[in-house]
């Protein structure tokens, strides 16, 4: 029995954290990765892998929020926070309401991408 419980919590213990979705990470008072894509975009997919290591490692940090642009939500969305391309991130307090936008040049590189984590406050 020990056995598979081990085994269970050494599985559960790799797996990413579940998404919250935008609501949810607004409501909650530690900051958030919003990630808006689209499926079928070649950029949106390098991303992935980039934003789901990301989750990984940073999830004590922040909260994780992934976004299809073709959903009726996203509408909402897409015009409250102006978004003209995808992928588009944004790393928001929900505490302040201060969203900082992450430029293109850091989506696709996974250095800086990292390092806008590690240093947002």
């Amino acid at each position: 029995m020990k056995y598979i419980l081990t085994l269970f919590l050494l599985f559960v213990s790799v797996l990413p954290a579940a998404s919250l979705s935008f609501d949810e990470a607004m409501s909650s008072s530690k900051p958030f990765v919003f990630y808006m894509y689209q499926d079928g975009c070649s950029a949106c997919k390098y991303f992935d892998s980039i934003y789901d290591s990301s989750q990984k490692e940073y999830n004590s940090k922040f909260n994780f929020v992934r976004q299809n642009s073709d959903t009726s939500l996203s509408a909402k969305l897409i015009e409250k926070w102006n978004i003209d391309s995808v992928p588009f991130v944004l790393v928001i307090n929900p505490k302040t309401k201060r969203a900082s936008k992450v430029g293109e040049y850091c989506i696709m590189a996974k250095d800086c991408f990292l390092k806008t984590l590690e240093t947002y406050d």
